[in-house]
């Protein structure tokens, strides 16, 4: 194996003992496996019932496939009269199994549905009206089981709820509408104060696919990125990422000259989320050790150099897509410019200064690949 090949080996299999000793320090300091840690809601489905719960759990699940959630289903007897003791009751469920909220659905008098959804510290309820009608079931269930994710992801992200206050004082017969009074108006929507749980960070393991410009005599360069990325919330993320990108060749009529680059990086970024996609923008600081090897020269009167390295300092502002593919795994593709600070060029040195290649300060990317949830 030749020194360059050595050095780039090494440097893979540092990068690689890096990330093992990383996860080996963060993962146990969580005290949880990655499904244990995963954030939750339970919905309570009693055990006698005229409410069709289970095609209801089956939409909520269908609804929340892409939002990073696992679905707690808890049978209980029968909810209890009395509001306090069911917001209680599910206040309980929720806490123990660390979840964002617990749900349960009732049927006042008029026929209509009513979704209750709790927070685990049983602060607040809040409720949520169905108009139901006996030809369009199907579609009064899907109707809420959008709103259960809609409600779930605003929980995620502190973001408000569109449901209406539940009174803890109200009796089971109290909280159903006479029948033919006019439902309540719906007051403006909350402001969810994010759980603990909601706001549990994550550690994502990402591998793909990295390409840029570099020169005129090397236009393309490609090769393989691998990064980790902390997230303490759904929008924020932090990390660092290694390319391994194959060294170039460059040759002239009198020079040939290999180049290989080290590129590592710092980077942080912000994203928004719409269902299963994050749109977002990232900011990456660059530290690129580039290694300078000649292979060999076809003129008598040049005498190569001695292999030589030097490092480039940059920041490369990027725009970033992320598509959720399940609670475990995600893609991302990322497009913008590397801007390097100072001008590098590679010269025979003679008469005139002969130009082999001079890196371009503002350099094309782009990347994908594939990332997956450590915790």
């Amino acid at each position: 194996m030749t020194r360059f090949h050595l050095q780039t080996a090494r440097r893979a299999a540092a990068f690689a003992w890096l990330a093992i000793a990383l996860f080996a320090l963060v993962g146990p300091a969580t005290g949880q496996t990655p499904v244990s840690a995963k954030r939750a809601i339970v919905i309570l489905s009693p055990a006698q019932t005229p409410v069709p719960t289970e095609p209801l759990i089956a939409a909520i699940r269908a609804q929340l496939g892409d939002v990073p959630v696992r679905v707690e289903v808890e049978t209980i007897a029968e909810i209890p009269s009395e509001m306090r003791a069911r917001i209680d009751l599910a206040a309980t469920a929720a806490a123990r199994h660390q979840a964002v909220g617990a749900f349960w659905l009732e049927v006042d008098a008029t026929g209509d549905y009513l979704l209750f959804l709790v927070e685990p510290d049983g602060s607040r309820s809040l409720v949520r009206r169905v108009r139901r009608q006996p030809a369009a079931e199907a579609a009064a269930i899907e109707e809420l089981a959008v709103i259960s994710r809609s409600s779930v992801t605003a929980l995620l992200d502190g973001r408000r709820i569109g449901m209406e206050g539940a009174a803890a004082s109200q009796s089971a017969s109290a909280s159903a509408a006479p029948v033919g009074s006019t439902p309540p108006a719906v007051p403006p929507p909350v402001v969810a104060k994010p759980s603990a749980s909601a706001q549990r960070p994550s550690l994502w393991l990402g591998v793909g696919y990295v390409g840029s410009t570099y020169s005129s005599q090397v236009p393309w360069q490609q090769g393989m990125v691998l990064s980790v990325r902390y997230s303490p919330s759904r929008s924020w993320h932090m990390g660092f990422a290694y390319a391994f990108l194959p060294a170039s060749q460059v040759d002239t009529d009198r020079v040939s000259m290999r180049l290989a680059r080290h590129p590592f990086e710092l980077n942080a970024g912000y994203g928004v989320w719409a269902g299963p996609l994050q749109a977002g923008l990232e900011l990456a600081a660059i530290l690129d050790q580039t290694d300078r090897s000649v292979v060999v020269t076809t003129s008598s009167t040049l005498v190569p150099e001695p292999d030589q390295s030097h490092w480039s300092v940059g920041i490369s502002p990027r725009g970033r897509l992320v598509w959720r593919a399940s609670q475990q795994a995600q893609l991302f593709t990322s497009i913008g410019a590397d801007v390097f600070f100072h001008r590098v060029e590679y010269v025979i040195e003679s008469a005139g200064n002969e130009n082999v290649t001079t890196p371009r300060a503002v350099r094309g990317r782009v990347e994908a690949g594939l990332a997956v949830d450590a915790w």
